[in-house]
């Protein structure tokens, strides 16, 4: 007698069959031998609002259960972290469970790069609510996300998606990524400097270094540290990259006023900023100019800019803002 083949639930994103996918996702949830159904509709559970809540306790029950399974690990991070992105969603709140899956992934697989690239982009969209950046910053993402960088930092993909949750864990005043920035800073900085090649990492790193600069510590530790002539490097070599240059502008605003920026470093940030202002596809980007400004103008105001360029900088740093307010009337 054939055995009878077990009917299994529609691909589909409406409510009613994703309840029916949940139902049936209880039932197996602890059969290790479904690991290849559940990693193929596990995605879908993210879709639907109505039953959210629902939805990721099964997810999180899913990747505790099926802890070896990387599969698994890897559509459960970018489920919950496509939930985050949903505009409907957007204040989701995922509880401690939850994020403890997430960093728990990491642990099982210290050596799978899409686990590994898989967690830190799913903390880095999660970490875009305040009450999830606490909730991660307390549960030790911070620690797992340095980790995952500094044992894989060939990985261009990862290291821009860490500091990109980085940049996310660091935007409260109070929080433990922003106060102890020491590690997170040499490890941005390592980023920067083992993909020179890859805007995007260089986008990401200044971003993260950008949130971190709101501190006077982190400051001063990005300077001692060459961080100036890293971000400046990336900036000139992508001229024509907005991102890189909307975030390289920004970190440069936040470190040009700092009493440790030296006047090479002074020179260098100047000459960095004035080119992204003028050159021609960022001359209509209200974001990159404002910015540039910004930089700008603590660089012209501080009282020790160097003998010799100090007039060359004003004329030309004036030059480019008045260009940019003239632009954007």
């Amino acid at each position: 007698d054939s055995t009878p083949v077990e009917e299994k639930p529609p691909l589909t994103s409406s409510p009613k069959q994703i309840q029916v996918l949940l139902d049936w996702m209880r039932t197996h949830c602890h059969d290790q031998d479904s690991e290849p159904t559940v990693s193929t509709y596990l995605p879908n559970l993210c879709r639907p609002a109505n039953i959210q809540t629902e939805a990721m306790e099964m997810i999180w029950q899913l990747m505790e259960q099926f802890d070896a399974p990387w599969r698994v690990q890897v559509l459960g991070c970018h489920a919950l972290g496509l939930m985050a992105c949903d505009n409907r969603s957007s204040a989701i709140v995922i509880p401690t469970r939850g994020i403890m899956a997430i960093l728990q992934a990491r642990q099982r697989h210290p050596d799978n790069i899409a686990v590994q690239e898989s967690v830190c982009k799913a903390l880095r969209l999660l970490a875009c609510s305040p009450e999830n950046e606490a909730t991660i910053v307390r549960a030790g993402g911070r620690r797992t996300i340095l980790k995952a960088m500094h044992e894989h930092p060939g990985e261009a993909r990862l290291q821009e998606e860490g500091c990109g949750a980085i940049a996310n864990l660091a935007c409260e005043d109070n929080s433990e990524c922003m106060i102890c920035g020491t590690g997170s800073i040499s490890v941005i900085l390592e980023a920067i400097r083992n993909h020179p090649e890859e805007p995007s990492v260089q986008a990401s790193a200044c971003g993260a270094l950008g949130n971190l600069a709101f501190n006077q510590e982190n400051r001063a530790k990005i300077l001692e540290a060459g961080g100036m002539k890293g971000i400046t490097q990336a900036m000139l070599a992508f001229l024509t990259h907005r991102d890189l240059q909307k975030q390289g502008c920004w970190v440069l605003s936040q470190l040009s006023y700092d009493p440790g920026c030296t006047q090479d470093d002074i020179v260098q940030a100047g000459a960095a900023v004035i080119r992204a202002m003028l050159t021609p596809c960022h001359q209509t980007d209200a974001e990159i100019q404002a910015c540039s400004c910004a930089a700008l103008c603590n660089l012209l105001s501080r009282s020790d800019l160097p003998e010799g360029t100090e007039m060359a900088m004003k004329e030309e740093g004036q030059a480019a803002i008045l260009s940019a307010l003239q632009m954007h009337l």
